[in-house]
């Protein structure tokens, strides 16, 4: 929190203001800036770089809410924007093979390739020069900052975690467009136990709607579960309308009915990662799960469950997996690439399943591939990868012959059936 930081940076101000500490002590962070700035560009810069490092905001490890920002960046249904320094969003986003890249200016937002934006308006602290830390700064930003909370504000739902004070970059185009739009209340969002004072000034009468009491892990936590709860519905409604017309999807639609129930108490970013964990990183940002590949996805897994009659789910976090009494179950994704170059990439990642302790005993690996290209081998064949010398692997050949692959697309158009 501000206060803290400021705290930390007291003494080094005094120093640069040539004063006592204690003439300092009821200062705010802004304030503190503001006083240094009047000395001149070089003692600000240098503040800049004393905050900076305030505290590690570098390496600052993600907590629940900064995975559960980057479980729903990677799935494309969030777009966010950040008035906080830290990186532990970019550090979540790392750990589930996604480069998150904090935008500070315009210039890096138009240099972006596959890095998936994650919008700075206050500054990053990998790069100390861009923090905004003088009152001035914090009131009146850069126009592209700006610009980037109206377009929120006129977009869809817009959710405020976490932000317990109001600069008027924020206030002034939310009041704004309240005055201008009265309908646009419903789809504005307070998070926080108990409303802080400044939203009550900007919200007025609105607060009974707009306000969710609480915290941002509640509220995360609750957004992910109605996410995966509504997939999961559609996937079981698309598994059941098949099996109502042909009779060879029966097993899929007992295997939903029975994902469904062994998934209803596990928590949702556990479910979230495992499903969308197997997509490419090119393409972060981009929906799977809400969209028709990822669901089609979830289908094959429900035959093979249905075939097999049973599933479990066990482990939490990169442990946790889907399992049958014959084989574990996983999904991978690459769109149009071919088969034979997704073998290696599969096996790569069972390797770092197998060290991560997802996979107990050697029974089958089943890969559900989705948008891949060329001939796949017989439902009930593993694959013929165990001489493959050129894939630098700790699975022993015995554990490597276990792997099979399944075409997502041959599953919900009948082709395994018979």
């Amino acid at each position: 929190m501000g206060p803290e930081v400021a705290n930390r940076l007291r003494h080094e101000a005094a120093g640069l203001l040539n004063c006592r500490r204690e003439d300092l002590e009821d200062d705010t962070l802004e304030e503190l800036a503001s006083k240094v700035a009047s000395l001149g560009v070089e003692a600000l810069s240098r503040f800049r770089s004393l905050a900076s490092t305030a505290f590690d905001f570098a390496g600052l490890e993600p907590n629940y809410g900064h995975r559960a920002i980057a479980l729903l960046m990677r799935e494309g249904l969030a777009k966010v924007i950040s008035v906080n320094w830290d990186c532990a969003v970019e550090r979540a986003g790392t750990q589930i093979g996604m480069t998150v890249a904090g935008i500070t200016s315009v210039l890096q937002a138009q240099s972006l390739k596959s890095e998936v934006p994650l919008f700075k308006v206050h500054g990053c602290a990998r790069a100390p020069q861009s923090l905004k830390i003088t009152r001035e700064e914090v009131d009146e930003p850069q126009t592209w900052a700006v610009a980037k909370v109206q377009s929120a504000l006129t977009s869809g739902t817009i959710v405020f975690a976490g932000l317990a004070t109001v600069g008027d970059y924020v206030s002034d185009p939310i009041q704004k467009t309240l005055e201008e739009w009265s309908g646009y209340a419903g789809a504005l969002r307070i998070v926080a136990p108990a409303l802080p004072p400044s939203w009550e000034t900007v919200l007025g009468r609105r607060t009974d709607g707009s306000h969710v009491a609480a915290s941002s892990d509640e509220f995360f936590d609750d957004l992910l579960r109605a996410i995966m709860l509504d997939c999961l519905a559609h996937v079981a409604a698309r598994a059941h309308n098949l099996a109502d017309l042909d009779a060879w999807a029966t097993p899929m639609a007992t295997g939903v009915d029975s994902l469904r129930t062994v998934l209803q108490p596990i928590p949702a970013h556990l479910i979230l990662a495992w499903w969308r964990d197997g997509v490419v990183d090119t393409q972060a940002g981009r929906p799977f799960i809400t969209d028709l590949a990822g669901q089609s996805a979830l289908m094959a897994i429900a035959l093979l469950v249905g075939i097999d009659g049973t599933v479990e789910a066990v482990g939490r976090g990169r442990r946790f997996c889907l399992r049958t009494p014959s084989q574990y179950l996983e999904i991978i994704s690459r769109p149009g690439g071919h088969l034979t170059e997704i073998m290696p990439v599969a096996l790569d990642r069972a390797d770092r399943r197998w060290d991560d302790g997802a996979y107990e005993d050697a029974r089958t690996i089943s890969y559900v591939v989705i948008g891949a290209v060329g001939s796949f081998p017989a439902c009930d064949a593993v694959a013929d990868i165990a001489g493959a010398d050129d894939v630098d692997n700790d699975i022993g050949a015995d554990v490597r012959s276990l792997v099979r692959f399944v075409s997502a697309e041959d599953a919900v158009q009948g082709r395994l059936a018979g």
